[in-house]
């Protein structure tokens, strides 16, 4: 009879793996093409013709340069960083973007020099242009845009990624702003708008154009990830960097969006439900025994509810400048410290393997499916023969222990790290290293076909099965590598319990 096939899962249309190194992988590999602006590099070939494209594009927008002159000084006074101030005159040269504060500064004194520029303001607009201080606090980024090529910036990322030691060529990148950006931002549109009717200049002025702190900071930071650690950067890769960013001194300016009619943004206090874990011990006390167990208990623990992110957008979308200028302010004042980056979080999508399972013994599945990377027992399991396993399916009535057994996501875990340190083969090396495995997945998950018999043994095809590897550090592995994975499983000291075949990588 022929063989069953394994569980049905897509199999992976990407063979090829890197090669185990603890260098950062070769800049050359494929990548999937991005049809967005994120293709570009920062690289400039020539910084005047740069320059001059950037000037031909500020006259050809806006035609009247007294107005030009007149709002980038008012954002200048705020204070607002040029990267900012090209922000909000909806310039989308990209590579505008990466040149410094100070080179920005030069390109626009020089610019409004010109005598292109006639009106009767014009001194005092460009003594405010050349006299405010470059290292002041941006009002509207908070410091991020203005920092993100200062030395030093990204190194929290660069200490993550060396520390984690992903395996791979390619990266996403998402980021979580301070709060105060969204309303900041706005009110700097509304203050621009206000202040242009004011004085009567006519500037063709859309706030609804400005290139998004977001997108232009990701750009930003995606070019320096890309010039240190040499991967490539892919929107839809599978490794994902999530950046958070935070401001303590802003982190309030939205609660005024609660007080507006028809809000969205209703911020509430609840208490949520959390587990925490209480230890019992065994201890011998005046000739009584204590028994000691893991128990999980509740706390309600209070928390703050309905300031979303999505919310506030939406509210500021719907807001009208009146009802912002009565609640909020316009503009918002100046800070002293700039937002740092709190956390950084790497994960790569999970890694599935397929196979067929053979149960010699009465091992009970559970043994199987409940085990975790990590080096800390799960909950209510205990260790015997070397692998986890339910006590309470071995200690009924009439019931005995089994004396071996092993888990098949340990030995492919193992494995897994052995070729993640180039020493494939090797599984037994790392098989007495078990606090090693923690650094190559999260934690992983066993599946299997079929139903729980702790007692009865699988002969002829087994079962199939498929294990997730959660957040793997090395996610590729070549197909040469399955046979050595399933000879080592099937000729360990525990095979007579459990013995798999037909291992392959599937898709979800």
């Amino acid at each position: 009879m022929a063989d069953p096939e394994p569980p049905t899962k897509k199999l992976r249309a990407d063979t090829a793996s890197p090669e185990p190194s603890q260098e950062y992988p070769s800049p050359s590999a494929a990548t999937s093409p991005i049809p967005s602006d994120y293709e570009n590099d920062n690289i400039i070939e020539n910084v005047d013709e740069l320059l001059e494209e950037f000037k031909s594009t500020l006259i050809e927008k806006y035609k009247n340069l007294s107005g030009l002159l007149a709002a980038i000084c008012l954002m200048r006074k705020l204070p607002i960083c040029y990267r900012c101030c090209v922000r909000h005159l909806c310039i989308r040269i990209w590579k505008i973007y990466s040149l410094s504060e100070e080179r920005l500064h030069v390109f626009f004194t020089d610019f409004f020099r010109d005598a292109l520029v006639e009106d009767s303001n014009h001194s005092a607009l460009y003594l405010t242009l050349t006299t405010t201080d470059l290292l002041a606090v941006c009002t509207a980024c908070l410091g991020t845009l203005q920092n993100v090529y200062t030395l030093g910036f990204i190194d929290p990322i660069l200490r993550k990624l060396l520390l984690e030691n992903y395996l791979v060529l390619d990266f996403n990148l998402c980021l979580t702003l301070p709060v105060g950006t969204l309303v900041r931002n706005h009110a700097l549109g509304l203050h621009l708008t206000s202040q242009f009717k004011a004085d009567n200049i006519s500037l063709s002025y859309e706030p609804l154009d400005i290139v998004p702190l977001k997108e232009a900071l990701r750009l930003m930071l995606t070019w320096e990830l890309k010039e240190k650690t040499k991967l490539n950067f892919t929107a839809h890769s599978k490794f994902r960097i999530t950046v958070t960013f935070d401001h303590a001194e802003t982190n309030e300016e939205h609660i005024f969006l609660t007080q507006v009619d028809n809000t969205s943004v209703k911020i509430v206090k609840v208490r949520q439900k959390v587990h925490w874990p209480v230890r019992l011990t065994i201890k011998w006390v005046g000739g009584v025994f204590f028994f000691s167990f893991f128990l999980y208990g509740q706390k309600r623990k209070l928390v703050t509810v309905g300031d979303g992110r999505q919310r506030i957008v939406s509210t500021l979308k719907d807001i009208k400048p009146e009802v912002f200028a009565q609640y909020g302010k316009i503009p918002y004042p100046p800070v002293a410290i700039p937002a740092e980056m709190t956390k950084v979080e790497m994960m790569h999508e999970s890694v599935y393997v397929a196979g067929f399972l053979t149960k010699g013994s009465n091992l009970p599945q559970a043994a199987i499916s409940n085990f975790r990377a990590n080096t800390a027992k799960p909950h209510g399991l205990s260790v015997i023969g070397g692998s986890w396993r339910s006590p309470y399916l071995s200690a009924l009535p009439g019931r005995s222990k089994p004396t071996s057994g092993v888990t098949v996501c340990k030995p492919l875990i193992l494995f897994w790290s052995a070729n993640f340190l180039g020493r494939p083969g090797q599984i037994l090396l790392t098989r007495s290293e078990p606090a090693q495995t923690q650094n190559f997945v999260t934690d992983c998950k066993f599946v299997s076909a079929g139903r729980e018999d702790a007692d009865v043994r699988m002969l002829g095809a087994g079962r199939p099965f498929y294990i997730e590897l959660i957040n793997p550090r090395s996610p590729q592995q070549k197909d040469h590598m399955f046979p050595i994975i399933q000879e080592e499983i099937n000729t360990s000291p525990d095979a007579s319990a459990v013995m798999v075949r037909h291992l392959l990588s599937v898709e979800e």
